[in-house]
């Protein structure tokens, strides 16, 4: 198996090369579509901890001041327990029911509780319950533990790695892309309490068995090391450090990508050594620049 020169190599959970996903999605498409990340338990965190990345423990929505809310064109499902909780809600409130009516649909052709009812959008498609000043009423009415499963997490996401719990905050978000990009050692991996996502759903993805996987799947905790060494070269600004993780997804997209049965791990290793070299580290950057 293919490893990082000993002195770089860091154990990494799921969550990281997801981010590293997030950063290089547009050119290694090809060579990444898919991965989520499996690796044995991080020697960090534990049982009761959460590991994360930096930017992560310091992430805040910022409401009305963001350039690019999340609370228009987009299907947001509502769940069962949810939807009887809002209906309940707004029979307390003067034509609550009228706005409900207008501003939750229940999916008729749809049995499953968690895709029970959807929201509705407006014409220029923004959420029906979004206002004027571009904050949700049912937040301001109602309180944030009312919200639906949905608009409460996101961009937060859980993965249960084997017992170790690891969050991510989505970089589709401006803010957390903000943090992450910008923030003074944002990706670095820290260890965190749990109450960090009290009042947030604990519903997680779970990784599944490596040993069952293609050499693609199996090989990828090697990559991350490598992607997540990339990350960190403080020398270089983010878009240095990005263009680098691009330039080693390209050169081995051809063989290695989700569906290769065989991957030639010669080639591997060598592209390997030659991303984790300092020194091609700064011809690289120069010729970006």
């Amino acid at each position: 198996m293919p490893r990082a020169p000993a002195e770089l190599v860091t154990p990494l959970p799921p969550f990281v090369f997801e981010w590293h996903i997030q950063q290089v999605y547009v050119v290694s498409n090809a060579m990444l579509n898919g991965l989520e990340g499996v690796c044995e338990m991080s020697e960090r965190g534990g049982k009761n901890s959460i590991l994360t990345m930096r930017y992560a423990t310091e992430f805040r929505c910022i409401g009305d001041k963001c350039p690019n809310d999340c609370c228009h064109d987009w299907d947001i499902m509502v769940d069962k327990k949810t939807f009887l909780n809002l209906r309940r809600l707004h029979q307390s409130i003067p034509d609550g029911s009228k706005i409900f009516q207008q501003g939750v649909k229940r999916i008729k052709d749809n049995s499953s509780k968690s895709r029970y009812a959807s929201l509705q959008m407006k014409e220029n498609g923004d959420c029906f319950f979004l206002d004027a000043n571009r904050l949700c009423e049912i937040y301001k009415s109602f309180g944030g533990g009312n919200l639906g499963e949905t608009c409460k997490n996101f961009p937060r996401k859980l993965t249960d790695n084997f017992g170790q719990v690891e969050l991510i905050i989505d970089l589709s978000c401006p803010e957390s892309a903000r943090m992450c990009l910008l923030g003074q050692k944002s990706t670095e991996l820290v260890e965190v309490q749990k109450k960090i996502i009290e009042g947030y759903s604990k519903k997680m993805d779970h990784l599944p068995n490596s040993k069952t996987l293609k050499p693609y799947f199996q090989y990828r905790n090697e990559i991350r090391e490598v992607l997540l060494l990339l990350a960190n070269t403080a020398q270089y600004p983010m878009v240095g450090r990005i263009y680098l993780m691009l330039y080693f997804a390209q050169r081995v997209r051809s063989y290695f990508h989700s569906e290769s049965e065989v991957c030639p791990e010669e080639m591997l290793v060598e592209e390997v050594e030659r991303i984790a070299n300092p020194q091609n580290h700064s011809q690289l950057v120069k010729q970006f620049f």
